[in-house]
């Protein structure tokens, strides 16, 4: 089955239409296994195909901005989520994988160095909101992601 478009698959979610998909590459035992010595992501609400992530809890700041990231990457796409220590509750990368996480967009720098292929490092949003140079870096690293 091929894929729908963009347009088509947020028409659909605008009618309440569920989009089931067939999962390609999900990880082997061996691989969440292998999570529980990475570091993990606390997943928050929401259910997309996008993580946004930072250190500290998500308190509302920055909503302007936030609000403006989500609609072009698509609101129906982004989850929250927190970092959290390895061995701490959580999920890995294999198990974001297989929740059907295609990214996690990390505000500001991991608390641990990572090598994930799923992750987009992006400036903490107060960096975001303070420097047009950083707004810019963002956008360079999201535009190859967005039409995935």
């Amino acid at each position: 089955m091929s894929e729908l478009p963009t347009a088509s698959r947020r028409r659909l979610a605008r009618m309440g239409v569920d989009l089931w998909r067939l999962r390609s590459g999900l990880p082997s035992a061996d691989d969440l296994a292998s999570d529980a010595d990475t570091l993990r992501v606390r997943l928050l609400s929401g259910s997309g195909d996008w993580v946004l992530v930072q250190k500290q809890a998500w308190r509302g700041d920055h909503s302007d901005l936030m609000a403006d990231i989500q609609a072009t990457i698509g609101v129906e796409r982004c989850r929250f989520g927190q970092w959290a220590e390895v061995g701490s509750a959580g999920v890995g990368p294999a198990e974001l994988r297989a929740r059907g996480v295609r990214y996690v967009l990390s505000f500001g720098p991991p608390p641990d160095l990572i090598d994930w292929s799923i992750l987009i490092q992006a400036p903490s949003l107060d960096d975001l909101v303070d420097r047009a140079e950083a707004r810019r870096e963002l956008w360079q690293r999201l535009a190859p992601a967005i039409g995935d």
